[in-house]
């Protein structure tokens, strides 16, 4: 082994680093904006802004209480620094996944793992696809993720400390994050570290810590969560019982008004197909599990914090797919942990299994990659063969993926650790490129369009603007308006602030049955009405009157009435 290899091997624990800031942070606000989610979260933080109210969550004006209010301050504060644009909306959700990478490599550390499997298991996590969707898309599942991991980590760590001082420390870091969780998404902040410490504790038989370890927490929960709740009970004082009942009780016991209930076994194939591809290296991590590896107590730790959250999340009536996101640490701590093991083992087959499997990745991205690339040649001289699919991006990401492909099947790799590391780490300018490589998708990425035809309309600021209710925070966010109207005989989003407060937000929502009333009374040519619906397929009431003007551009439609 000559020196610039040993010199290699020393930076090849920053590689997930690399890969963090090229694939999470350079294309994060290149990539095209997704409705519903990531326009509801850049509007209801514009509105704060605007408004000055930090405690009181807007959306078109009307109360909005999905959420607790620490996500959107959190995007607000992001968008006073560097502006109202797709970057400062996503950087909380890029700064919640280094959080939780950031936990987990000291954990790992802490379990004296050496630099290089410290980073491996920071690397596994980055590379797990929905932690890379999620991570890199404005919700607030990466932060609550960040914040419930630096609280079930800071537990394991009390746990493991022998000295009173550093375990009270650790205690009141476990308070604080599951606060800060609470602050962001609510209740299953307290739950989640719960059913991971009891179930350990119990499968240890250290039941006494159940009663010392829940006080200095609590206490600092106490400290720094009510305080913050009585201020939003104040500002809002109608808050907590509809985000209890509605967002919590009904979410977790039935269907809401936009999700049905789904069956218990919804998140086994989205936890399968999120490691992916990080998840393919238990091909070589499961020699790995052994006996005496199931018997060590951090990974007994990690086996609760997946299982016992997974179920629990699988209880639920309410299902969506970033909801299981904080089984993701723990799950990159177990394969990094059983990779490492796999390799004290028996070294010779864990080194034969990772080349087995680098080789068949590059030969599968190799000629998917080649495919692909030829495809697109012929999408520039087949005219329409691809329509809006191609584009530069897409060319760039393609040779990125096949050059990552002929680096796996290298035959002259000089050995595991940097195979493993090449696996981890070589997709990062494919998942660069590839950001900025999505297409727009209609009405589902609708802000160029609906800058494209408002455009076409001069004075649409001095119009009255109506929406069917999938474009309510879509619209709001181009216009920087928050006077929509809701034209149609569903609420959508708005529905808790318009049921409950009549009164305060009459005028802002018209039935199919009474918008013609509303047509007939504004000046001619000063309103119009928004739709992303194609309205060769689903027409306009028969009883609305015909509009004098219409545009469409990217499945926008702008009809002037």
């Amino acid at each position: 082994m000559n020196w610039n290899f040993k010199l290699l091997r020393r930076w090849i624990p920053l590689l997930p680093a690399v890969f963090f800031v090229i694939a999470y942070l350079l294309p994060l606000g290149g990539r095209v904006m997704i409705r519903p989610d990531e326009f509801r979260y850049a509007e209801i933080p514009r509105e704060m802004l605007a408004s000055g109210e930090w405690m009181k969550p807007r959306l078109d004006g009307v109360k909005y209480f999905e959420k607790p209010t620490l996500g959107y301050q959190l995007i607000a504060l992001s968008m006073m620094v560097f502006g109202e644009n797709r970057f400062a909306v996503r950087l909380p959700s890029v700064l919640g996944t280094l959080l939780a990478a950031a936990m987990i490599y000291l954990l790992c550390r802490r379990e004296k793992a050496s630099r290089f499997w410290a980073s491996a298991a920071t690397g596994i996590y980055f590379v797990s696809g929905l932690v890379y969707g999620i991570g890199t898309f404005a919700v607030l599942d990466a932060p609550f993720a960040g914040a419930v991991t630096v609280s079930i980590g800071a537990l394991w760590l009390a746990y493991r400390s022998d000295r009173p001082a550093e375990r009270t420390g650790w205690l009141a870091a476990a308070g604080a994050a599951a606060a800060i969780a609470f602050m962001l998404k609510g209740f299953l902040a307290f739950a989640l570290p719960v059913i991971v410490a009891v179930p350990f504790l119990l499968w240890h038989r250290e039941w006494k810590k159940l009663l010392t370890f829940p006080w200095v927490p609590l206490v600092m929960i106490l400290l720094i969560a009510i305080p913050w709740a009585l201020a939003q009970h104040r500002a809002e004082p109608d808050f907590w019982r509809y985000f209890f009942v509605e967002e919590h009780w009904k979410r977790f016991t039935s269907g809401t008004y936009d999700r049905k209930a789904q069956p218990f076994w919804y998140f086994i194939p989205i936890l399968l197909g999120g490691v992916l591809p990080a998840g393919l290296l238990w091909i070589a991590g499961a020699i790995g599990c052994t006996k005496e590896w199931f018997k060590r107590p951090f990974v007994r730790y990690m086996i609760c914090w997946t299982l016992f959250p997974f179920l629990l999340f699988s209880a639920s009536s309410c299902k969506l797919g970033t909801y299981i996101l904080p089984c993701f640490p723990p799950l990159a701590m177990l394969l990094a942990s059983a990779l490492k093991n796999a390799r004290k083992v028996d070294r010779i087959k864990f080194h034969v299994r990772l080349r087995r499997l680098c080789r068949i990745s590059g030969t599968v991205l190799i000629a998917v990659s080649a495919a692909a690339l030829t495809a697109a040649a012929a999408s520039m001289c087949i005219p329409n063969l691809l329509p809006g699919c191609i584009n530069s991006w897409t060319i760039l990401t393609l040779g990125a993926l096949l050059i990552f492909g002929m680096a796996l099947r290298h035959p002259n790799a000089p050995g595991a650790v940097t195979m493993l590391q090449t696996f981890l780490t070589g997709l990062a300018p494919a998942a660069c490129f590839g950001m900025l490589a999505v297409p727009e998708l209609g009405g589902r990425t609708p802000e160029r369009g609906l800058r494209e035809c408002l455009g076409n309309f001069p004075d649409h600021a001095e119009c009255r603007i109506a929406v069917e209710r999938t474009c309510i925070a879509s619209v709001c966010w181009v216009t920087k308006r928050n006077d929509i109207i809701v034209a149609g005989n569903k609420m959508g989003e708005l529905k808790y602030g318009l049921e409950n407060h009549p009164r305060e937000y009459a005028g802002k929502h018209f039935d199919d049955r009474h918008f013609p009333a509303l047509i007939r009374n504004m000046p001619p040519g000063k309103l119009l009405y928004i739709t992303f619906y194609d309205l060769r397929k689903r027409p306009l009431p028969k009883n609305w009157p015909q509009p004098r003007e219409s545009r469409s551009a990217s499945g926008v439609t702008v009809l002037r009435f």
